[in-house]
């Protein structure tokens, strides 16, 4: 599986999601891969990249996300609040 370019919404639609508690859970989210530094995110400091408008700091082991820089994109992964700075690590 890859990231994939996402098919609806727009550019201002925010990414979100609702955790029930706060274990790791496995969530899918929708918008665009910005550069985490530039987007002035409290979280993203430390992380390359971030969902635009979502403050939503995204790293991956897996998928190279920096090739889907500026695009609207759906992803999914593991939230994990546990972590410092939270963040979603993208497997999909």
């Amino acid at each position: 599986m890859a990231i994939q370019p996402a098919r609806h919404g727009t550019e201002r639609e925010p990414a979100g999601f609702f955790a029930s508690d706060a274990s790791a859970q496995t969530v899918r989210l929708r918008g665009e891969v910005v550069n985490g530094r530039a987007t002035g995110c409290y979280y993203c400091p430390g992380y390359e990249f971030a969902l635009k408008w979502t403050e939503t700091a995204i790293a991956s082991r897996v998928v190279s996300i920096g090739a889907f820089l500026h695009q609207q994109v759906e992803v999914e992964g593991v939230w994990d609040p546990s972590t410092n700075p939270p963040h979603l690590e993208v497997s999909a």
